[in-house]
């Protein structure tokens, strides 16, 4: 009995230590099955009508997720529930959350040439819509058909007559031949007068410091050497859409830079974001650089999970007058918690990088009100890890959707201030306090057999002395 004391002691001990975790650990980990509830989440926003009108039953309702949000969710808002809350009661409602996803920008028209006046280092050019004066159609900027290696300056009117002339933007284009360093487009607020004013000049000399430094890019050099440009065109000018996404009027988030490595000549920068990018930003404090950049992603830290989003040129160069830039990559390659930018040096001085700025679209979450007067609330960022809990797919996703929402008719409700879930800390609380009240028994019985085991053992020593 001696011998077997010792190990049905560790077993009693190993199956103590299995009860308290038991009674410890996650309770959403060990139920898959459970309904979570507002207490299973760290935040919680309510939701209410902008104009104070009460929710009504059997409507159509729209929110729009502010970052705040987004970033503490999981990519497909796994951890996000909408509960309506009457008295002690939660009901949970179903929901659907897409992006807004722009429209696709019409096809440029060209427009039609009145007349081109040509000098030694200018060209102006008078043109009109297709249709003329009676073409409705509000443009928002002009392209141009650039030969190789132009770089001019760009400015544009817009008259009703020919005879006043409003003026719309002035800027830099310029194309260099099998480069991507170019900007052939030139933007202004919509307009939908039917005349046309261009007039491009070539860049004077550029200081003879300038063109040293341009040495150092062999893709930029050309367009600071005004003697090798050409002027001859352009040969068509084209209308652009008022109906384009500007990336500067989306919601962005700036990250500063806590991750960056030089590793085989490249620079790699790391944030975590957990937003749907469309754009990413470098924030670049050199006035003179030209890189190729690469983007990646993942929803883990692990170097071998994170897969290539999309790639392109960041550059900036200084001119007459000004400079231009070119520091957006496109993304859209839905939400991500970790994006990697890869900047290619190619054995050039490392960029100085201060921050990423994350360029994303609006999220929308639509759902449909149960009853009248009812009072809604988002929770989110779950209590238990994200990979415990199963993904939910309501089936209102089957109804509403980035493409058909436009179409339907529905209400708007205004986010409040994201708060922490107090009901969540003190569950987590009390989940410790009883965390440490069951070991503290635990140890207590643990020393408390170990004690009786030795006990016994000294007194059965003792007593074969005394036989002996």
């Amino acid at each position: 009995m001696g011998r077997l004391f010792l190990p049905c002691l560790a077993l009693v001990g190993l199956g103590l230590m299995a009860f308290i975790s038991s009674l410890t650990g996650p309770a959403l980990g060990q139920d898959m099955e459970q309904r979570l509830g507002s207490s299973d989440f760290d935040f919680t926003a309510s939701l209410a009508s902008p104009d104070g009108v009460e929710i009504r039953g059997e409507t159509l309702y729209m929110v729009h997720l502010r970052s705040e949000v987004v970033m503490r969710c999981a990519s497909d808002y796994r951890d996000l529930r909408l509960f309506d809350v009457y008295g002690r009661m939660e009901k949970e409602t179903p929901y659907v959350v897409f992006e807004r996803v722009p429209a696709p920008e019409p096809e440029p028209v060209a427009l039609v040439e009145l007349s081109r006046h040509v000098d030694e280092n200018t060209q102006t050019l008078v043109l009109t819509k297709p249709n003329g004066s009676i073409d409705p159609t509000p443009l928002a900027g002009l392209g141009f058909d650039l030969g190789d290696n132009v770089f001019a300056l760009a400015e544009i009117w817009a008259s009703n007559d020919k005879t006043l002339w409003e003026p719309l933007a002035t800027g830099p284009v310029y194309s260099l031949k099998g480069s991507e360093t170019r900007n052939a487009r030139l933007r202004f607020p919509a307009t939908d007068l039917p005349y046309f004013k261009v007039q491009l000049t070539l860049f004077p000399e550029p200081p003879e410091e300038l063109i040293a430094a341009a040495q150092r890019f062999d893709d930029i050099a050309p367009l600071i050497r005004t003697t090798e440009l050409d002027l001859s065109g352009p040969e068509t000018v084209l209308g652009l859409s008022a109906e384009y996404e500007d990336p500067q009027h989306l919601d962005r988030v700036p990250f500063p830079v806590n991750f960056v490595r030089h590793e085989d000549g490249d620079t790699i920068i790391q944030i975590e974001a957990s937003l749907p990018a469309a754009y990413i930003g470098l924030n670049v404090s050199s006035d003179f650089f030209s890189r190729d950049v690469e983007v990646l992603a993942s929803e883990y830290l692990d170097p071998d999970s994170f897969e290539r989003l999309s790639s392109g040129l960041v550059y900036r160069f200084p001119y007459s007058g000004g400079r231009a830039e070119q520091l957006l990559i496109p993304v859209s390659q839905g939400k991500h918690r970790f994006y990697r930018v890869v900047v290619h040096d190619n054995g050039l001085p490392p960029l100085e990088v201060s921050s990423i700025n994350v360029y994303w679209r609006m999220q929308l979450l639509f759902f449909v009100a149960l009853k009248d007067r009812a009072e809604y609330s988002l929770w989110f960022q779950s209590v238990a890890p994200r990979e415990d809990i199963i993904p939910t797919i309501y089936d209102l996703s089957d109804h509403v959707s980035s493409t058909t929402w436009p179409s339907l008719p529905y209400r708007e409700l205004v986010l409040g201030e994201v708060e922490r879930n107090l009901k969540a800390v003190a569950l987590e609380s009390q989940r410790l306090s009883q965390s440490k009240n069951w070991w503290n028994w635990g140890v207590a019985i643990f020393c408390i057999l170990v004690t009786i085991w030795l006990f016994a053992l000294l007194k059965r020593n003792y007593g074969s002395k005394e036989t002996s």
